[in-house]
This record gives C-alpha cells, sequence and structure tokens, in this order.
C-alpha cells in the first residue's frame, strides 16, 4: 500500500474499515434527526397557519350575524348545506365504483373465458392455427383490459372511500352545528 503507510496491515485495515463505518453511522444518525426536527417545525407551522386561518373565518362569521344564534344558525345552514353537497360526492363515486367492479368482473369473466379458449386452441394446434392466433389476440385484450378496468376499480374505490370520509365528516360538523343551535335556542 504504497502511500497509504498506516494502512500496512490486516488489523489496520479493519480499523480504518471499523472508522468509516462508525463515520457513516455517525452521519446517517444526525441526518434522520435533523430530518425529523424538520419535519416537525414545518408540520407545527402548518397546523399553526390552519388555526389562525379558521380563527379568522369563525370571528368574521361571528361579526357578520350579529348575533349568537343568528351564527349557530348560520353554522347549521352551511353545515347541512355541505353535507348534502358531499352525499352527492359520495353517491356518485360509490356509483363510479360499482360501474368499475361490474366492469371489471365482467372483464375478468372475459379474461378466463379466453384462457379457457387459448387452452383449447392450444390442444388443437395442428388442426386450426388460425383459431388459436384468434384465440390468443383476444386472451390479449382481454388481460389489457382486465388490468385496465382494475386500475380503474382500484381509483373508482379510493375515490368513494375519499368522499365516504368526507361526507361522514360533513355529518359530524352538521350534528355538531345543530348541538350548538339547540343549545343557543
Amino acid at each position: 500500500m504504497s502511500g497509504f503507510p498506516f494502512l500496512d496491515s490486516p488489523d489496520h485495515m479493519a480499523e480504518a474499515e471499523r472508522k468509516r463505518q462508525e463515520f457513516l453511522s455517525e452521519n446517517i444518525r444526525l441526518s434522520r434527526n435533523r430530518a425529523l426536527k424538520t419535519r416537525a417545525y414545518f408540520n407545527a407551522r402548518d397546523v399553526a397557519a390552519a388555526k389562525h386561518k379558521w380563527t379568522a373565518v369563525f370571528y368574521s362569521r361571528m361579526s357578520k350575524a350579529k348575533s349568537f344564534s343568528a351564527a349557530m344558525k348560520s353554522l347549521h345552514t352551511t353545515a347541512l348545506a355541505h353535507e348534502l353537497a358531499m352525499q352527492v360526492k359520495r353517491r356518485t363515486a360509490f356509483t363510479a365504483w360499482m360501474i368499475a367492479r361490474n366492469t371489471n368482473e365482467r372483464a375478468l369473466h372475459a379474461r378466463k373465458s379466453a384462457s379457457a379458449a387459448f387452452s383449447n386452441g392450444v390442444k388443437a394446434f395442428e388442426l386450426a392455427r388460425d383459431a388459436m392466433a384468434a384465440a390468443k389476440k383476444t386472451l390479449v385484450e382481454a388481460w389489457a383490459h382486465y388490468r385496465s378496468t382494475l386500475k380503474i376499480r382500484v381509483a373508482a374505490r379510493e375515490e368513494y372511500v375519499k368522499w365516504g370520509k368526507a361526507h361522514r365528516a360533513a355529518i359530524k360538523g352538521r350534528e355538531a352545528a345543530g348541538l350548538k343551535a339547540a343549545e343557543a335556542s
């Protein structure tokens, strides 16, 4: 090891490798801690900004309403409208999900049928080359259709779940506003 007299023996090499590994471990640990602290800082900042925004919205609505009772009625009306909007979104998403699911099931059936046709075509290869080629094309198309509808089905399910959560949140908001309105009356 010309130029590296401190790495003359296997023991020296092992020591250098150990120190290198310690250095890397320390840097990885510091990097992870830095990332955690950065994430915590920006998350807290975002939470504070959202809290400030909704506080300002609340105070502006309260000052426009002129009375607590009118404010509660306004919040209740807004919550009802939001719930209805979420209900429409949820129903639309559910309908799309059902259509995608049914299409995917039909595609699965078509794929299985195409697989069976392809198997029969392979068995009768010597007698029917053209039939086998057509069945293979149908199988490829059925697989492609199945894959495309599977993606649509998953996306539609996620959309339905998203709007379902939003709808449930709207119901909770309406109920909370209704309780506040009831307490105000």
